[in-house]
């Protein structure tokens, strides 16, 4: 009967750590070499590099002077052949030529300098032209400002007396019997204000607003607390109704004869037509 075999079995990862190694010193070992062969070619060939780019830079700034050098030469060889093709002949008749430009260069310089003194002389006299002028016209201008200023006062007044008759337009007259012994009080009824006055007052006598989010009937309730003040024997009540007061005006006119109190009723044609002016309407006209 076979038995089993319990020895351990072998391992390779002692032989692996030593072939790793090995390798890895052989690679330092290979750059440590290369390092140092680089470095003695560098300290053995260094003058003579040196040199070399020395010697390279002298041989391009020669190169440079030969090159300006054959510049100069073609210009120089351009300048001799234009010499040779001259004629001796022909020289004076070039110099006349060039004198007599000369000559005309000198007189158009002479004529310029004197063109621009007349310009100066000129410019001057319509200097001192326009200063005087300018002098004469300044009682004109003045004049003339208060001119403006007279038409733009009168332009505002008109305005003023445009607003004034459109107002007039809409404003509204009654008579009423001067035998009667009663004073007229007139109610001007809209639909957020009552303004009661006499016949021709401008101004309210007594002026009741409705107020933001008041009661429905606070404005015909504060109107009838001031009304039933007055004196039935001396005063009556006659209402104007605008179109927009025409839900509370009858009522108010009712309440007020159920007290006593005489009463006449007018109806305005629109809610642009009025008897009175506001308060503070007519300030600064």
């Amino acid at each position: 009967m076979a038995r089993k075999d319990n020895s351990p079995a072998i391992s390779f990862f002692s032989f692996q750590d030593i072939i790793t190694s090995v390798t890895g010193i052989m690679f330092l070992v290979m750059l440590l070499l290369t390092l140092l062969l680089l470095m003695r070619e560098a300290v053995n060939a260094s003058p003579e590099q040196t040199e070399a780019r020395r010697l390279q830079e002298d041989v391009r700034a020669l190169q440079e002077r030969l090159s300006q050098m054959t510049s100069n030469s073609e210009e120089m060889r351009q300048r001799l052949e234009e010499l040779r093709k001259l004629d001796a002949k022909t020289l004076p008749q070039r110099k006349e030529a060039l004198l007599r430009r000369l000559e005309e260069l000198q007189r158009e310089m002479t004529q310029a300098l004197a063109d621009e003194e007349t310009t100066k002389k000129e410019s001057e006299r319509l200097r001192t032209v326009i200063a005087d002028v300018r002098e004469k016209d300044a009682p004109v201008v003045e004049e003339l400002t208060e001119l403006q200023k007279e038409l733009s006062a009168l332009e505002a007044q008109k305005a003023k007396m445009e607003d004034a008759t459109e107002k007039s337009k809409r404003m509204m007259r009654f008579t009423w019997d001067g035998n009667i012994s009663k004073r007229p009080l007139l109610v001007e009824c809209s639909g957020d204000a009552i303004l009661v006055g006499t016949n021709g007052v401008a101004t309210p006598l007594k002026v009741f607003r409705k107020k933001p989010g008041a009661a429905p009937m606070q404005l015909e309730s504060e109107f009838l607390a001031w009304a039933k003040q007055q004196p039935a024997s001396e005063v009556y009540f006659v209402f104007l109704s605008k179109p927009s007061s025409f839900t509370y005006a009858e009522s108010l006119a009712r309440i007020l004869g159920d007290n006593g109190y005489q009463r006449g009723r007018e109806v305005l044609p629109n809610d642009d037509v009025r008897v009175f002016e506001m308060p503070g309407e007519g300030q600064g006209k």
